[in-house]
């Protein structure tokens, strides 16, 4: 009876201890949670405000001609596939971001990739954010590798977080990911509703 009884009081310790640990790291969650979420921090230029289809007043899909020279800087860019020409975002003599051109009409923005860290979403996710924060925040996404780039993508809704973690695996396994990956650059994805 004695060993029974060692034997119960134990297991209601162990659960309790369990139990505990639980809500101190939902408590820890959601603190973080409260400090990276909710609002536009007020402090933030709202130019720098990334939205689905647009940031710094350039929108997805808009005329090129249209967009003011003091804006933007043509270049060119190299990647695996290429060489190819781009658009630097300026911000005074600041490259903030850039663009190339629509692949299906050239004289349309294609998708931005912002690349300041002045930068966030209405969800405060910018460069430097973390995965384990991104999880917190957003918890419905996706995650691909990119063969090309040898990166790893976090998409939610029109938006991908490239992240300093490589992978040239498509198809990833969110669990795989570290934590301590963080946001190397956004992009405002390119899709058939943004091009007009």
């Amino acid at each position: 009876m004695i060993r029974q009884t060692l034997i119960l009081l134990s297991i209601c310790i162990w659960l309790i201890s369990c139990n505990t640990n639980e809500q101190q790291k939902a408590d820890a969650s959601q603190d973080l949670k409260s400090q990276v979420s909710g609002d536009v921090d007020s402090a933030m230029d709202e130019s720098y405000l990334i939205d689905d289809d647009s940031f710094y007043g350039i929108q997805v899909g808009s005329k090129i001609a249209d967009i003011p020279e003091s804006k933007i800087s043509e270049s060119t860019a190299k990647n695996a596939e290429g060489t190819y020409d781009m658009y630097q975002i300026m911000d005074g003599g600041d490259k903030i971001g850039y663009f190339s051109a629509d692949p299906l009409s050239q004289d349309l923005v294609g998708a931005i990739t912002v690349t300041t860290d002045k930068a966030s979403t209405k969800y405060k996710i910018g460069i430097g954010t973390t995965y384990k924060e991104i999880k917190i925040i957003q918890n419905i996404f996706e995650v691909h590798g990119s063969e090309i780039e040898n990166k790893t993508h976090v998409k939610y809704g029109n938006l991908s977080f490239g992240l300093d973690y490589p992978s040239n695996v498509y198809l990833l396994d969110k669990e795989e990911i570290p934590e301590t990956a963080k946001v190397i650059d956004i992009i405002i994805n390119r899709n058939a509703e943004s091009v007009k």
